[in-house]
């Protein structure tokens, strides 16, 4: 049963969660319709999108076989070599790690000798292989993954981090000096549905200059900080070495290593790296002088315990610099040209799947692998039966609405008026002189479009600055910010992340007092101004603590609390949490805790900020919630799922115990986790054309985990492209909603963010969340003043 009481039940701490999955009970509310589902598994598989096919298996079972050997062989590649030379006894159609082996037959004797002779002292090694079992599909998953990467490398494909891509047609843009390889994606997961296979079409963007160059153009512009400089901009980016297609992480520059600086090989031998890529790659170093990167690879033990890093040492002319720069993702044309070529539709996604399944089946190769174990891909997709939600209920000042398959709102917001609009009566405008006519232009658009969505706006106190330096700008707003300002808006000609910090730090800690900053170029089009500046209104108005709309929540006293995660480069982590004040779900109350050091815990933090929120709920109610939903973000894979089940649902049972003090305090839970980056898609038939799904199309049976009660939710309208939907997971639940109660209101959340008049991949709380954490991250370094706390002041 999905909600109050499914399947077996274990207990962390007193606190119970949900195991096994063994009566579904769906969610049943909407419209049932033919929806063409695309998707994968989000901790295996990043950053794309995919298709699944049911796999036809010819056997029932799989053989798994122990491997040893005597006398014993310490190296398992030199054991796989050995028992390589046994094909013909074991057959062609085998994997093999060292010490287990699995096949698609079974060998005639339980137990199987065979002999070898090792090459480095003649010694006769004798192998004994013994069947152990018969291993079911859903058993040896990681069997069939490892034929389809046997599959790709017939394919010619060449495997980048997790995924393989085909250099042999790139995709040029030489005006960003970028070159995108299309690749392809493919794995294969246990389903509800049973196993299926995924495959989309990606991308890998890869620059075509050189470290080596990056660190030229450094040195030219700035050599007197060239070092310094060096390091901001190089540690913590990827690299691609094409000699051997590896991607390396770069952890830090060696000043004192150059090509010349010799390493001792696996033999004992020393040779510099410039005798190594000469004698191994046939590659002549230009530069003997240059620097060394520096990467080492954090490897795990059983995935828990790290080893000692692997230090691996780079040459700059020999590194690929991959991604998009960042003044690449500043640049709205750049990233739009680039969108042209790799943004798919859901036909040409479609088009990519059918691709690869006509080079599976016309490179003789590799049909051949996935033949010799008995393996088969269908040619059509499967088409499984989904629901769209029905469209919620909105309220604005003086209007109520559905929300129509666009899922915007804009128009109804400026006709309706804000839900409860704060007059702006006492701000700052602060300016530089040379901007004055776009500042008192600003001004008056302000003044024409507020009142008609119910905001009064009077004069501000105009301050111009004589230059654009930072200091001046902060100077004027230190000078003029007292206790009866409501706001500062300040105008900036440029965008400078080192100003946009100094004036938010200011705003946000030393003169706590909500703040907007704009660019001069977004108010500079006159025919686009009172659009803008509509926006901006909005924005102020929910600084200041205003509300824009509301939707319709039926369930009393209940909190929604959503939790995100912020990780700069250096390893500083921010953690957020924002939890809803009132029953509309219109009031919020934000906190964020700030770990300098990867290695200080997050928890107890996460806790404080928890426990501060349920002491402002009552403080604003009179009365401690009810109910209680918290919304996880930021978690990216199964294990860290694991973690928060067995953590952070204890860290939730001892916020309640520490409110309650001496009274019982024990409210009706869930916690559900929300995943963003995940590899599923989820398509409509429409008069047999495949077009994305629409907001509140959702999917909870067949490509969901047979031991999760989760659901997959599409929330946003998407014209351009492929939807993606998100990834609910209910990892806990005492609170007696039925699945479709839990459904609804994830999907009504997903329409209370203020910072956009549509609806959000998420719900509201959880994107709060990232934007506080990401503000704190980003500029502020430590905790906001907690006089802000109340109001949405990080929009």
């Amino acid at each position: 049963q999905r909600g109050g009481g499914r399947g077996r039940v274990g207990t962390t701490g007193g606190l119970k969660f949900f195991r096994v999955k063994e009566e579904v009970q769906l969610g049943d509310s909407g419209e049932k319709s033919r929806i063409f589902l695309v998707s994968a598994f989000f901790s295996i598989i990043s950053n794309t999108e995919h298709c699944f096919k049911r796999i036809m298996f010819v056997f029932d079972d799989f053989l798994y076989l122990r491997v040893f050997s005597l006398p014993h062989v310490e190296s398992s590649a030199v054991r796989i070599v050995m028992l390589r030379e046994h094909e013909g006894a074991i057959g062609t159609a085998n994997i093999f790690d060292g010490t287990s082996l699995y096949l698609p037959i079974q060998l005639p004797q339980t137990i199987t000798n065979v002999t070898s002779t090792q090459q480095t002292d003649g010694a006769v090694v004798t192998i004994s292989i013994t069947f152990v079992k018969f291993v079911k599909d859903d058993e040896c998953v990681f069997v069939y993954n490892l034929l389809l990467k046997r599959v790709m490398r017939c394919l010619k494909m060449h495997m980048i981090g997790r995924h393989y891509f085909d250099s042999s047609a790139p995709l040029l843009s030489p005006q960003h000096r970028l070159e995108i390889w299309p690749g392809v994606v493919t794995n294969i997961q246990k389903y509800e549905g049973g196993l299926l296979l995924l495959c989309d079409a990606t991308h890998k963007y890869l620059r075509t200059d050189t470290v080596y160059q990056v660190m030229y153009d450094i040195y030219d512009r700035s050599p007197q900080t060239f070092e310094e400089e060096a390091r901001g901009v190089l540690i913590g980016h990827t690299v691609l070495t094409r000699y051997n297609d590896r991607t390396y992480r770069i952890d830090d520059i060696d000043w004192n290593k150059t090509p010349t600086s010799s390493f001792l090989t696996e033999s004992g031998a020393r040779i510099t790296y410039i005798g190594h890529y000469r004698r191994t790659y046939g590659i002549e170093i230009k530069d003997n002088d240059q620097p060394l990167l520096v990467s080492r690879n954090r490897r795990r033990i059983d995935g828990t315990f790290p080893s000692g890093p692997e230090v691996f040492y780079l040459v700059p002319e020999l590194c690929t610099m991959t991604g998009l720069i960042d003044e690449l993702r500043n640049d709205y044309r750049g990233i739009r040209d680039i969108a042209l070529q790799t943004r798919l539709s859901p036909e040409d996604r479609v088009q990519c799947f059918n691709k690869f399944l006509r080079n599976v089946e016309e490179i003789e190769a590799a049909r051949n692998i996935l033949s010799s174990w008995g393996i088969k891909l269908h040619s059509n997709l499967e088409v499984r039966e989904g629901r769209k939600l029905p469209a919620e209920r909105l309220s604005v000042k003086t209007l109520k609405f559905d929300v129509g398959a666009g899922a915007n709102w804009s128009e109804e917001l400026s006709r309706g008026g804000m839900l409860v609009p704060v007059n702006l009566q006492n701000w700052l405008l602060v300016f530089a002189n040379n901007d004055q006519n776009r500042a008192v232009e600003f001004l008056r658009a302000m003044q024409e479009v507020c009142p008609p969505m119910g905001m009064k706006v009077k004069e501000p106190t105009m301050l111009g600055v004589n230059d654009e330096r930072t200091d001046s700008y902060v100077r004027a707003i230190r000078d003029h910010v007292n206790r009866r300002t409501q706001c500062v808006v300040i105008i900036v000609p440029t965008s400078r992340d080192d100003r946009y910090s100094a004036i938010k730090r200011l705003c946000c800690i030393e003169k706590p007092v909500p703040s907007q900053v704009l660019l001069t170029r977004t108010i500079a089009h006159p025919l686009k101004l009172k659009a803008v500046t509509q926006k901006i209104a909005l924005q102020v108005n929910c600084k200041l603590g205003g509300e824009l709309w509301s939707v319709d929540i039926p369930l009393k006293n209940l909190m929604v609390v959503g939790i995100n995660v912020y990780y700069d480069s250096s390893g500083r982590c921010v953690g957020a949490v924002v939890a809803s004040m009132n029953q509309k779900m219109t009031r919020w109350y934000s906190r964020t805790c700030v770990r300098q050091l990867p290695a200080e815990p997050l928890m107890d933090g996460f806790q404080e900020c928890f426990i501060a929120a349920l002491k402002k709920y009552k403080e604003v109610n009179g009365v401690l919630p009810g109910r209680i939903v918290v919304y996880r973000d930021g978690v990216r894979d199964e294990e860290q799922v694991r973690i928060i089940r067995l953590s952070e649902l204890l860290l939730f049972k001892s916020a309640f115990e520490k409110i309650g003090q001496y009274a019982y305090y024990r409210p009706k839970f869930s916690l559900v986790v929300v995943q963003t980056r995940i590899h599923t898609r989820m398509f409509s038939l429409e008069n047999g054309n495949v077009v994305n799904a629409l907001p509140g199309s959702i999917i909870d049976h067949t490509v969901t985990k047979s031991r999760l009660y989760d659901f997959y939710l599409v929330s946003q309208r998407v014209t351009q492209g492929t939807v993606t939907p998100s990834y609910f997971i209910v990892i806990y639940d005492n609170s007696g909603l039925k699945p479709d109660h839990m459904q609804r209101l994830s999907y009504k959340m997903t329409h209370m963010y203020y910072n956009w008049p549509g609806t959000v991949r998420v719900p509201a709380p959880c994107q709060y969340g990232h934007k506080i954490a990401f503000l704190v991250g980003q500029s502020l370094h430590q905790n906001a003043s907690l006089k802000l706390a109340d109001k949405l002041f990080y929009l």
